[in-house]
């Protein structure tokens, strides 16, 4: 889990890449929920999340 500002917009997000199985990782994209923009890539098996932070 970690912590960045969106670049587009600046909210505060928490991302969770819910890498949940061993193996079969690949780079994911992860959407701001505010404006859709990229915010990062991560290495995950899952599909990552990115929640809003008060």
């Amino acid at each position: 889990m970690q912590f960045m500002n969106c670049p587009e917009c600046g909210v505060y997000l928490e991302i969770d890449d819910n890498d949940t199985t061993p193996g079969c990782r690949e780079m994911e994209e992860v959407y701001c929920p505010k404006c859709n923009a990229v915010v990062t890539k991560v290495f995950t098996s899952g599909i990552p999340t990115a929640t809003p932070v008060d």
